[in-house]
């Protein structure tokens, strides 16, 4: 039998036998689950003080701190005009980008959407609340930063997708998705497609992995079959500004997540013809052909320029989108009490390695676009080089509401950052892809990327001929920022790459949901590290 203590502020478990004496947990599967208890035990127990020093009200008389975070999809830095793309026709972000300190060095935890949102919501690593594969829903017992402000106070709004895989709108306040969308289509009709449309074509149903890669990754550029007002994109900006023109009384969280830039590149029929496939350049793979994925092996070059041309004016059409939002913090006077954030979920990459997707550890797949505005535009136009992890944005939300950052959350407040205290700051920082089974540790010159290939999950981004056994890769970042040089296996790299390695293990298996299971076993490094990329999820 086991038996669940609360004691101060920790939850113990012990398991006892029918004689009263302790006992090992050996069974991994037992441990998860008790794991599943103490988490829950902890964040009951954290709601409990909470309520009891706050009495569910911010502290009286400190001005009004709200918080608006926009969060797009599948959006690459590399297609981002702050972030230097000369194509790139996003006005709004680059506007957004001259008032806020950007972060040129952010990454996702996870290259996925699933993993990577659950995590910066939870203020938590993927692993550690095992949630590493798409369909995982999101613990009940997991507090995201929007309970959190609530407790605190806050009225909570989420407006598009937030991917938890559950029914979870009780989280917030409001909250608006794609089943509100589909309603309002229907309450006020869909209107037949403009007559201007340019040649008549629109996107047909979107089916990967069934259709061709230049299909289903629309290399025609194509519209979606709706005008600009019709459009589930404009919905969710919509939306957000009819909030924002009537702010509760309360101090706000604003959740805007857009499912743009994701696959097939949704644009309306208006925005046709924003980026030209022409004028666009599609980057070298340099890489052998074996070791690009088999799906986009047959990609012509034209191909590969329309799809390319379908990612810019998808996002164009985005950042439409986030300008009303913008524009209407402005019109509506919240400028000089709001704190802006904008993200991406994670990268993509557009032909890089000759892949167009996110599903890898490489840099376009795990970097993402950061910006963040302090209210009043006080920081604007800063750069900021250091290691910032999307697991930071809770505690950075929380310090700036003056709440208490929880112990157990692995992320920093990047208050420092903001004001320039940068001399004590994180030296590496990890991403974990689970299909793969592979991780990356980033330094900052340096990165390893180690996979197990003890397992070859179907993510539909397979080679034709995988080579099975344990991945090196090892780049040095500063010399060789597109990670063509393999540096792993060379004998004056070896030792650094073992050392990154073991930094690897020990920063994943610390904060991992199964650790005293995987402890407990023993075993080499190989083995300890092969068992902490292995998805959590498969033990239940």
């Amino acid at each position: 039998m086991y038996f669940l203590f609360i004691i101060g502020e920790k939850a113990v478990i012990i398991a006892m036998n029918t004689r009263g004496l302790s006992l090992p947990l050996e069974s991994s599967l037992v441990s998860y689950q008790l794991e599943m208890l103490r988490q829950a035990a902890l964040a009951s127990l954290e709601c409990h003080t909470t309520l009891n020093k706050w009495d569910g009200a911010l502290v009286q008389n400190t001005p009004t701190r709200n918080i608006l975070w926009i969060c797009a999809d599948d959006f690459s830095c590399e297609a981002c005009q702050p972030y230097g793309n000369r194509i790139a026709q996003t006005p709004h972000i680059n506007r957004l980008a001259t008032e806020s300190v950007r972060f040129d060095r952010a990454y996702c935890t996870a290259p996925l959407s699933t993993p990577s949102r659950q995590s910066f919501l939870t203020g938590k690593f993927p692993w550690s609340i095992g949630v590493t594969l798409s369909p995982t829903p999101l613990p009940d017992y997991e507090l995201t930063i929007a309970d959190r402000l609530r407790r605190h106070g806050y009225h909570t709004a989420a407006f598009g997708k937030t991917h938890y895989y559950a029914d979870l709108k009780h989280r917030f306040d409001k909250a608006i998705d794609h089943r509100d969308h589909a309603e309002w289509l229907e309450t006020h009709g869909e209107s037949s497609l403009p007559p201007s449309t340019p040649n008549g074509k629109v996107l047909p149903d979107w089916r990967p992995f069934f259709d061709p890669a230049a299909v289903w990754l629309n290399s025609m550029v194509w519209p979606y079959a709706a005008s600009d007002e019709q459009m589930y994109g404009t919905y969710v900006a919509q939306s957000a500004v009819e909030f924002l023109s009537k702010p509760p009384v309360e101090p706000f969280f604003a959740y805007v997540a857009f499912h743009e830039t994701h696959s097939p590149f949704h644009f309306p029929v208006n925005f046709e013809y924003r980026c030209k496939p022409e004028c666009v350049e599609p980057p070298e793979p340099r890489v052998e052909h074996s070791k690009i994925p088999e799906i986009f092996e047959s990609l012509t070059w034209k191909e590969k320029q329309g799809i390319i041309a379908s990612y810019h004016t998808c996002a164009s059409y985005m950042d439409k989108n986030i300008g009303l939002i913008l524009d209407a913090l402005r019109k509506y006077k919240l400028v000089e009490n709001t704190l802006v954030i904008f993200t991406s979920d994670h990268g993509y990459l557009l032909g890089q390695r000759g892949r167009f997707e996110k599903h890898c550890c490489y840099e376009p797949a795990v970097r993402v676009p950061f910006l963040l505005r302090v209210p009043g535009d006080t920081a604007g136009g800063a750069a900021c080089d250091k290691l910032v992890s999307l697991v930071d944005i809770v505690p950075t939300l929380l310090d700036f509401c003056d709440i208490q950052i929880p112990r157990e959350l692995p992320g920093r407040s990047l208050w420092p950052l903001v004001i320039g205290e940068t001399s004590d700051w994180r030296r590496e920082l990890i991403s974990h892809y689970a299909y793969n089974e592979e991780a990356c540790l980033v330094e900052e010159q340096w990165k390893l990327v180690y996979g197990t290939g003890a397992c070859y999950w179907d993510d539909g981004y397979q080679l034709r001929n995988p080579v099975f056994g344990p991945k090196f890769e090892l780049y040095d970042l500063k010399n060789d920022p597109d990670e063509v040089i393999n540096l792993a296996e060379t004998s004056k790299e070896q030792q650094r790459a073992m050392r990154m390695l073991e930094s690897l293990e020990e920063a994943i298996l610390k904060t991992h949901i199964n650790q005293n299971a995987i402890a407990s076993r023993g075993g080499s490094l190989f083995e300890r590290l092969n068992a902490c990329l292995a998805p959590p999820e498969i033990l239940l």
